[in-house]
């Protein structure tokens, strides 16, 4: 009988460390189906900037139940001292979940130093999510990297340096290419600045001598191309990044409170919002008449299904833009009959009467947040659109509208690399043989009306210049600047993009390389073949001193360090949730190995023992029952009933 305990509970101390093993999923998935793990996303979550806004999804959350988004360190221990709640875009530092634990919103991520938290290019940074009724152990944590900011980079010993000025459109870009460039050995000095600038003042700068190069995404007046020959100065245009004019919302559908991604508007309509004919999404009932009331009811009917705000809100940029240029080029081409004032650089000059529905903004990047993040916004009553470059829209994580195809019911195109390749391909050239004038009547679908290209305007001349800035291009400014416009089209600076601005075209890549093979590194090698522009009717008059002597092109600098951010260190104190990982503890890696060891034991002795106290009384009764006959004792019972087995 005591074998028969003994091994009982052996085989139970098998049974036990064998569930051990195989962990309580085991067990539980005979239940209930185990649950998967809440897992979470940013995007995007890499080279950021100060109050970008990135959408944060996640999944696998308590169903209904609110989650609050933190900033922290890697792997914080504590909210107070290792994370940090600014102030969101909508004033909300939370969202419930959906009935299915999953849900997305737009947060603000912000660099610099919070209290004990720096979140920069230099320290890594999380979104950190925390459900409600979580421990911290529980949160889950979310990677994201920061740009490097774009300052000034100290020239190499005996190297040159390079200054430019452009228009916005080039910005994030050039940012990223200049902060890799000065990470290259040897380092390339690129400074690279917006302020106060546009397309038209940096080619005016640079006409004037006070910058190296200017970005801009129109070719230069024929005022600025005067002066550049009247000095013996030469140029060519150099393709850099792709992009689009886009009109980008923020807009809440009033059934679902989910924001709309899939806005589609006539040429028309978008004429009237911006030149405040239509200041209402909706329309009255009726009879009354919808554009009487500020409203136009083919928005309604573009998009069936959609329960709009009903007021209109509209950003544009103040102030002489290219991007307003093209604009009012294309209202003007498509939409003469809505859009009257003709072509203009500056905002002010469409005469648009002021009903307030339409709001210039000064900084391209402020016009972003003011669609992105309006203040005071109230998402049931306003619905916010604003026309941008793409790579200002994607800062933002904004969506663009689709357009209707010029003469079609029914096509409508969006800004993507592909729609906005086709039209360039499908442009016309000016006379620089660059440049191109946009298809905005095109009635193509594949392609879309306003692409936005960026040029760089280079020196094809070494020159020094007193007024109105003191500046000299010599032959070491040119090594740098041909070095740095080679890494920009290589292979690396291409791939290296922000999110809103796209490759070059093969055409493009060696209009540029030709371009670039120009930029004088000797006195030998400065030329003046001139690019001539004039806003396409230019004549390319530029006049040279140099031979025209051709110098090897630099060979692409070495490959960018990756800008992920960097790996999350393992947590000391807590272990966070990822996907497919429980959550353990310091006991629990002692415990298991013991009933392991219990476990296999068990396995081996528990069923030998069994069998011993199974036989044992077999035998002890056959032993009595031979000597009941042999001695022949009287008075001995029946036979003993057979052992119970065991």
């Amino acid at each position: 009988m005591k074998l028969r305990r003994i091994g009982a509970c052996i085989a139970l101390l098998a049974l036990s460390g064998t569930i051990a093993l195989l962990g309580p999923a085991a067990l539980a998935s005979q239940a209930r189906p185990e649950a998967s793990s809440p897992t979470a996303s940013a995007n995007p979550d890499a080279n950021l900037i100060d109050l970008q806004i990135v959408h944060v999804s996640w999944q696998n959350f308590p169903p209904g139940l609110p989650v609050s988004f933190y900033q922290c360190i890697p792997a914080p221990a504590s909210l107070k001292t290792d994370c940090f709640v600014k102030p969101q875009p909508f004033g909300q530092t939370s969202a419930p979940s959906d009935s299915n634990g999953a849900g997305i919103v737009p947060i603000q991520v912000h660099e610099g130093t919070f209290g004990t938290v720096t979140c920069d290019d230099q320290h890594a940074c999380v979104v950190m999510l925390l459900a409600q009724g979580w421990k911290l152990g529980q949160a889950v944590l979310v990677p994201i990297g920061f740009s490097p900011p774009p300052t000034p980079c100290p020239p190499a010993s005996g190297a040159g340096s390079v200054q430019a000025q452009g228009a916005p459109t080039a910005f994030r870009a050039m940012s990223v290419w200049s902060g890799a460039a000065c990470n290259l050995t040897p380092s390339l000095s690129v400074d690279y600045t917006t302020s106060g600038s546009d397309d038209f003042t940096a080619s005016d700068n640079f006409a004037a001598g006070s910058t190296d190069f200017a970005a801009t995404s129109f070719p230069i007046s024929s005022a600025d191309q005067d002066a550049l020959t009247k000095k013996h100065r030469g140029f060519q245009y150099a393709p850099i990044t792709s992009g689009a004019l886009v009109f980008a919302y923020n807009i809440y559908d009033q059934t679902t409170h989910q924001q709309v991604t899939n806005l589609k508007l006539p040429a028309s309509v978008l004429a009237e919002i911006f030149t405040e004919q239509v200041f209402a999404w909706t329309c009255p009932p009726p009879p009354a008449d919808c554009k009487s009331n500020g409203g136009d009811p083919l928005i309604q009917t573009d998009n069936p299904g959609v329960r709009f705000p009903p007021n209109v809100n509209a950003f544009v940029l103040a102030g002489s833009q290219g991007q307003t240029l093209e604009f009012t080029q294309w209202m003007t081409a498509v939409t003469p009959h809505i859009y009257t004032a003709g072509p203009q650089e500056v905002w002010a000059d469409t005469h648009i009467n002021p009903l307030g529905t339409v709001t210039p903004v000064t900084d391209p990047f402020d016009e972003g947040l003011a669609v992105a993040a309006p203040q005071s916004a109230d998402f049931t009553q306003v619905g916010y659109i604003g026309v941008m470059d793409s790579s200002v829209a994607a800062l933002n994580s904004l969506p663009t509208v689709q357009i209707q195809v010029n003469g079609s019911d029914s096509q409508y195109v969006t800004a993507t690399p592909a729609t906005v390749a086709a039209a360039v391909a499908a442009a016309k050239v000016n006379k620089d043989g660059v440049t191109i004038q946009p298809p905005y009547t095109t009635t193509d679908s594949s392609q879309y009306p306003l692409p936005l290209e960026s040029y760089a305007t280079v020196p094809t001349t070494l020159f020094s210049t007193k007024k109105p800035l003191p500046n000299t291009f010599d032959a070491n400014d040119g090594k740098v600047l041909k070095a740095f416009l080679t890494y920009t089209i290589s292979g690396t600076g291409q791939g290296t993009l922000p999110l809103g601005s796209w490759p070059l075209s093969n055409k493009e890549e060696a209009q540029a390389a030709a371009a670039i093979k120009k930029i004088p590194t000797s006195a030998s090698s400065s030329s003046g073949d001139g690019s001539g522009s004039g806003d396409g009717t230019g004549t390319g008059t530029g006049v040279g001193t140099g031979s025209g002597t051709t110098i090897p092109t630099t060979p692409p600098p070495s490959p960018l360090p990756s800008t992920s951010a960097s790996p999350t260190p393992s947590p000391t104190p807590i272990k966070y949730i990822a996907a497919g990982k429980d959550i353990t503890s310091p006991r629990s890696s002692i415990l298991v190995p013991i009933l392991a060891i219990l476990a296999i034991l068990g396995l081996l002795l528990g069923p030998a023992l069994l069998v011993v106290d199974k036989v044992a009384p077999a035998l002890s009764s056959s032993a009595k029952g031979v000597k009941a006959r042999v001695t022949g004792s009287k008075g001995a019972g029946p036979p003993a009933p057979p052992a119970t087995p065991g």
